[in-house]
């Protein structure tokens, strides 16, 4: 603070004889009642300002370490470019900082990674919730059960298609919920040859560099003891980095899981025809496979109608064929499965 008390004038000396004592007295009465209560004044304002240096060069010595500000200083009051900080207040740049590939799923992205991660459909892994499950089976052994999901004793694999779909020399994350344990190939083994195939250890959230070629296929494999106690929410993305879930809708799900396998209830009516023997074709419509399916049918009711047969079958549909009895209408009930898998 600034000091503005000023001391008040001291009273002149007379030199009259006569009156000398009466000036002495006048005079030192002036000092106690004038003079005196400013020089207190002026000397507490002094010692206020010598405070406030005193605290001032206090703070200074606190901030400055030879000749720069200290570390603590530093850390309350910038950003540092080298030192771990927590910053609390919002920071706005005036252009954009440059940002390194992440390594980790709390940090920042840069635009090159934004730019070549999938903008959906990041999850090559189908079923991976496993709710999807159109044979109806939880622990068939050399079987599918769960849409997708092959079992061999308490070997666990699904086969993703490598052409047109992996890339080699991308880097790829598997991530899953669950206690089991991880591995993949890449080769042409197919699903009944797969549990004999040397498979490469993966943890969770693990990656690995993707090499590939024509007619190859990556199969993932978890170790449980039975499908959904210890492996979920299974995830196999681009990059090196595992992120959340990608949770998509059932019948979404359920349609990707059609290209390998499809269950479809079919029904058809012929009109007239004059005379039993009469054999009668209908082509039944399938979601397009990933090659030729392997296709059953079996009637459950019949009207005017016998021997149901699939003489043809197609990438997309198969054509069924059944008799007449007599003549009069058809009618046929049946349940057609196709199977395209690895």
């Amino acid at each position: 603070m600034a000091i503005t008390q000023t001391i008040a004038t001291l009273p002149a000396v007379l030199n009259d004889s006569a009156t000398f004592y009466e000036d002495i007295a006048e005079r030192n009465n002036s000092l106690v009642t004038t003079v005196l209560p400013s020089i207190n004044a002026w000397a507490l304002q002094a010692n206020t300002t010598q405070e406030e240096i005193n605290a001032k060069a206090a703070q200074v010595a606190a901030q400055a370490v030879d000749g720069g500000y200290s570390q603590d200083y530093i850390n309350t009051n910038f950003v540092g470019v080298k030192n771990a900080q927590n910053i609390t207040a919002v920071k706005t740049f005036t252009v954009s900082p440059i940002v390194p590939t992440p390594t980790a799923i709390t940090q920042a992205v840069n635009k090159a990674y934004v730019d070549n991660k999938p903008s959906g459909f990041k999850n090559y892994i189908i079923n991976g919730k496993k709710t999807v499950n159109q044979r109806g089976l939880t622990s068939t052994d050399n079987s599918y059960n769960q849409d997708r999901w092959y079992k061999v004793d308490n070997n666990w694999f699904q086969g993703i298609e490598g052409d047109n779909n992996l890339i080699s020399g991308k880097k790829y994350t598997l991530s899953w919920v669950g206690t089991a344990t991880a591995s993949y190939y890449v080769g042409t083994a197919t699903s009944a040859t797969i549990n004999a195939q040397s498979f490469t250890s993966i943890s969770n959230g693990g990656s690995f560099t993707l090499t590939i070629t024509t007619g190859q296929n990556l199969w993932i494999k978890f170790v449980s003891d039975s499908i959904g106690s210890t492996f979920n929410f299974v995830q196999l993305e681009e990059g090196s980095i595992a992120t959340p879930f990608e949770n998509r809708p059932y019948g979404l799900e359920l349609s990707l899981c059609h290209r390998y396998y499809e269950v479809k209830e079919f029904f058809w009516r012929h009109g007239y025809v004059a005379g039993s023997g009469t054999n009668v074709s209908v082509h039944c419509p399938l979601i397009k496979k990933r090659v030729i399916p392997t296709v059953s049918g079996t009637p459950y009711d019949y009207i005017n109608a016998t021997g149901f047969t699939t003489p043809s079958i197609w990438i997309d549909g198969v054509l069924t064929v059944a008799s007449s009895l007599t003549a009069g209408e058809l009618q046929c009930f049946a349940t057609i499965t196709a199977s395209a898998e690895l």
